[in-house]
């Protein structure tokens, strides 16, 4: 039974270890998002390292479509250092946000346009 118990305890503290990297805990902020927003807690840890790097990634590609006016995946691939499906959401995602249009179906001729205006 004490046994048990032990390796039941040692669980829940190595669970409470990983979830603690992985989610970098919650520190209370009293500050506003870009929207205004107060969310009152920031995530941080590995979690909110991907999501800044992916805003940072976003950015960066719409600073070079502003500049080039129009971009490939596999610029993009080589621009911000990811894979193919990850450089195909990007581009889906602004593609959706309406800022730029995928001309072509798909294959080595398909390249992505600015509409129009400029992107921030």
């Amino acid at each position: 039974m004490l046994y048990q118990s032990l390796i039941i305890f040692i669980g829940v503290v190595v669970g409470f270890v990983v979830a603690t990297v992985i989610y970098g805990g919650f520190k209370y902020r009293n500050i506003t998002d870009e929207e205004g927003n107060k969310p009152g807690f920031l995530r941080r840890g590995i979690v909110g390292r991907r999501q800044e790097k992916k805003k940072h990634n976003v950015q960066k590609l719409k600073e070079y479509i502003n500049d080039k006016k129009e971009v490939t995946n596999n610029e993009v691939e080589k621009l911000l250092n990811v894979s193919d499906s990850t450089a195909t959401r990007y581009l889906n995602e602004l593609k959706d946000e309406g800022v730029i249009e995928q001309v072509g179906d798909t294959g080595r001729g398909t390249y992505y346009r600015k509409i129009n205006g400029s992107l921030q």
